[in-house]
């Protein structure tokens, strides 16, 4: 069998492989159907876009297509609708296991759902909206679905770490793929085929001296010629 060394660059492939598996293995946790109905249902009785959606239809009414923002003169804001499809919920309960202090969770819907905005706001992907702006009767609920599914999502996180930290240090104290399999032989799935070839390719003594001696580019004849002439003078 042939001796394969496990380089910097081959246990990096090899962990980011290990990583990928878990993360296809552990999807990221997803929130209830009744949760993300629930959710939907909320988003159009949050007050502001009440207090949106009002001013657009007083606009629409009075013909006015331009509505400034308070303190502002620039008549360039306009009120125009939009799609949401990622939200992040925060001012949560960190959950005590969490690696830092984290109090939001971001849900995925799986449809848009529409909204109405201030051209001037700025809306990222996801938009960010805190568990007391929704109305009041939806406050409790929401907090509640959207504290468990951030404890969801920090346990996978833990999980995350914890399986890439152990792969890593297994992976720092092999020295060769076949250390790391005779440990864990499922890393074969995770290894370029053409290293799996390699390693069990038939090398004898010969060969493996040939081998070395091409790695290397040793030239025994000028090698030879310093040990004579040095031996020659009395070496």
């Amino acid at each position: 069998m042939a001796s394969v060394r496990l380089t910097q660059e081959l246990r990096s492939e090899i962990s980011r492989k290990a990583v990928h598996a878990f993360h296809v293995a552990n999807p990221e946790p997803k929130p209830s159907t009744e949760f993300e109905q629930r959710l939907r249902d909320a988003i159009p009785r949050v007050p502001t876009q009440i207090a949106l959606k009002n001013m657009y239809d007083i606009a629409m009414e009075n013909n006015i297509y331009e509505v400034k923002a308070f303190g502002c003169n620039n008549t360039s804001h306009k009120l125009n609708f939009s799609t949401l499809d990622k939200i992040s919920i925060e001012g949560l309960d960190s959950p005590q296991d969490a690696p830092y202090m984290r109090r939001e969770v971001i849900v995925e819907l799986s449809a848009p759902v529409n909204i109405i905005r201030t051209g001037d706001s700025y809306w990222g992907a996801p938009h960010q909206i805190n568990v007391n702006a929704f109305a009041v009767e939806d406050q409790t609920y929401i907090a509640e679905q959207a504290n468990e599914l951030l404890k969801k999502h920090v346990q996978r996180d833990n999980k995350d770490r914890e399986y890439k930290d152990t792969i890593d240090d297994l992976l720092r104290r092999c020295n060769t793929l076949k250390q790391l399999l005779e440990i864990w032989p499922a890393a074969e799935n995770l290894i370029p085929q053409h290293l799996i070839v390699k390693l069990h390719e038939k090398v004898t003594r010969k060969e493996r001296a040939q081998q070395v001696k091409e790695e290397i580019h040793f030239n025994a004849d000028e090698i030879n010629k310093v040990v004579l002439t040095a031996k020659l003078m009395g070496a």
